[in-house]
């Protein structure tokens, strides 16, 4: 991810369940507005499913 915030910018990239640092997402998206989408785990507080596009 470390190459990726130097490469791309107002973009959305796809991480899995295990990606949980909201100081890294933080962090792209205050460098180069790179939103990072990661999809939440049901057993979370606040459970939403992530859209139907970004599961496939």
């Amino acid at each position: 991810l470390k190459d990726i915030k130097h490469l791309y910018q107002n973009c959305t990239i796809l991480g899995d369940k295990g990606d949980l640092s909201i100081d890294y997402q933080r962090d792209l998206f205050t460098y180069n507005q790179i939103n990072k989408e990661v999809p939440m785990r049901k057993n979370q507080h606040g459970y939403n499913p992530q859209p139907y596009i970004f599961r496939k």
